[in-house]
């Protein structure tokens, strides 16, 4: 009967001291960073941060971001399409398809979906695709 009891307090000793270290920890933590006043509220408003130097350019991320997401297709100046059949950027508008590619003049533009797509016609039929009309 007494080996659970002293157990138990064991176990209750040392919870209590491992949150008491860390709550010093906490503490020291605390004081030492600068940006945070020290009655340990924030201060400022959305502005302020978003104002501060050390947020990234936008413009720069997204310049990776729309470098990043165009996988390139198997044809020289080509790209895959995304999940959904969509051009992989706005720089993509001929829609490769088979032995075919479908400019924005098509009539089927719309309604064909691209296996790949190319930047222009002149890409497509380097690539070896036929206009949709030829």
């Amino acid at each position: 009967m007494r080996r659970p009891l002293v157990l138990c307090a064991v176990s209750f000793l040392l919870g209590a001291l491992a949150a008491w270290l860390i709550g010093q920890r906490q503490s020291t933590l605390d004081c030492c960073d600068s940006r945070t006043p020290p009655d340990g509220r924030l201060s400022g408003t959305l502005d302020d941060l978003l104002s501060e130097d050390t947020l990234v350019d936008q413009d720069t991320v997204d310049e990776r971001w729309n470098a990043a997401e165009v996988a390139p297709g198997p044809h020289p100046g080509s790209a895959l399409p995304l999940p959904d059949g969509g051009a992989p950027s706005d720089e993509y508008t001929v829609k490769g398809i088979a032995d075919r590619f479908h400019t924005t003049a098509s009539p089927h533009y719309p309604r064909v979906r691209a296996q790949v797509w190319f930047r222009n016609a002149a890409d497509a039929q380097r690539a070896g695709l036929h206009r949709w009309d030829a």
